[in-house]
């Protein structure tokens, strides 16, 4: 059963994406409109001229859950 639980969890951190996030807190725009029109922290990166560390952000949290 705890298997299934991390497995779940697991899938619904992945499929938040910290780009959005990042790109929405920042400059108020969705990440499709940044950029190349890419949804991804290096994409991201490239338009606000700094390196974020969302995807890293997520990666802390999931092994701390």
């Amino acid at each position: 059963m705890e298997c299934i639980v991390c497995l779940v969890v697991g899938y619904a951190f992945g499929s938040i994406l910290a780009a959005e996030i990042v790109a929405r807190v920042m400059v108020h725009k969705f990440a499709f409109d940044l950029g190349d029109g890419i949804p991804g922290m290096a994409n991201i990166g490239h338009a606000l001229g700094t390196k974020r560390c969302g995807e890293r952000g997520d990666t802390v949290l999931d092994v701390l859950l």
